[in-house]
């Protein structure tokens, strides 16, 4: 039986001996083929009967076939964003004689799940028009977007977005040279059918800003037949909901700095700063990715016993360190490779004699 671990969107963190047992899972019912899915592998189970082929096959249907473990990963209401963006319509060859494009804005709302974008957009547009018989062309457009935004590597990424919507362009414009004469100017208000397709090279420092560059085309559907217009277009794409929690999390993994006192000339802690070792322990395994740093004090030689290990360690501050560890340890799961211990003089300051400094960052 051949067993394929395919990786799923993001790191790859499944617990080893969680892999084995899933496998063993697979194994027991490998006659018929077997698939199983996890929040970040999916495993298949091949009966050799079925060869490479049928491997192959399955292997491919996985790729394109979308897996929804990305939600588990980020809050669901990080998925929103907001955009602008300056675009330029470059004038149809046949109209190059008859109007001047300028630059116009777009602006768009919109949610991403799953790397999949759905938008809702409007903006402004302006053409002057070099054709005496026509002043100015105003275009604002509402359209809905959907799209697919690809990483490739480090902060770089592709983004394709189609589009369908509504046109609305207001003219101003002369029928006839006796009505320019006359200025007898007209002003028409028109509502089009309008679609296109962009893509766009893309740059992610953090992960709720996105810079994009691209091109694309859009094409009004006007009575006498469409109209192409291609254009360029660069913008920034936010994600209010990613950027707080980004802020909230910085400040709320600042380095905390707290102090646990143990019982004078003692290794036992004075009971009433146990709360505050629950309360880093609970810190420490709500949010893996934070160390702690004890910095344990001893007093100068003469007010406080001065017995030393071989290998150099005052034997009261390391024991009281060592307590600290295993507390957190024993009570909450904290592995030691996640503790730092140092030594520290308390030289005169007499209120860290019986002290063990407890930094969380």
């Amino acid at each position: 039986m051949a067993v394929i671990i395919i990786k799923i969107l993001g790191t790859f963190s499944i617990k080893r001996s969680r892999i084995y047992n899933l496998i063993d899972l697979a194994g027991a019912r490998h006659r018929a083929g077997s698939l199983f899915c996890s929040s970040r592998c999916i495993i298949l189970c091949v009966p050799p009967r079925y060869g490479f082929r049928y491997e192959l096959v399955l292997f491919f249907v996985l790729i394109f076939f979308p897996i929804f473990s990305y939600a588990d990963d980020n809050p669901w209401y990080e998925g929103f964003f907001l955009e602008g963006s300056a675009i330029y319509y470059f004038a149809p060859e046949m109209f190059k004689e008859y109007m001047d494009t300028k630059p116009g804005f777009r602006g768009a709302v919109g949610y991403e799940f799953m790397r999949i974008r759905f938008a809702v957009e409007s903006g402004y547009s302006h053409i002057a028009g070099t054709n005496p018989l026509v002043k100015e062309v105003t275009l604002i457009p509402l359209v809905f977007k959907f799209g697919y935004a690809l990483p490739l590597i480090s902060v770089l990424g592709l983004q394709a977005d189609l589009c369908i919507g509504t046109a609305f362009s207001n003219t101003l414009r002369y029928e006839t040279v006796i009505d320019i004469i006359l200025n007898n100017l007209l002003d028409d208000y028109e509502r089009s059918l309008l679609t296109g397709a962009r893509l766009y090279v893309t740059i992610s420092p953090l992960n709720f800003l996105k810079i994009y560059l691209g091109g694309g085309i859009d094409v009004i559907f006007e009575t006498e037949g469409p109209v192409p217009l291609p254009l360029v277009e660069a913008g920034l794409s936010i994600k209010p909901g990613a950027m707080v929690n980004k802020f909230l999390n910085l400040k709320n993994n600042k380095p905390k700095t707290v102090y646990v006192h143990f019982e004078e000339n003692s290794i036992f802690i004075d009971r009433q700063y146990i709360p505050v070792l629950d309360e880093i322990g609970q810190k420490l395994k709500d949010n893996d990715s934070l160390h702690v740093i004890l910095y344990s004090y001893y007093a100068p030689k003469g007010t406080q016993m001065q017995v030393r290990y071989t290998t150099g360690e005052p034997a009261l501050a390391t024991t009281r360190a060592g307590f600290c560890v295993e507390y957190l340890a024993e009570n909450y799961e904290i592995d030691s490779s996640r503790i730092k211990i140092e030594y520290r003089n308390a030289v005169r300051k007499t209120e860290l004699y019986t002290c063990v400094e407890i930094i969380v960052k």
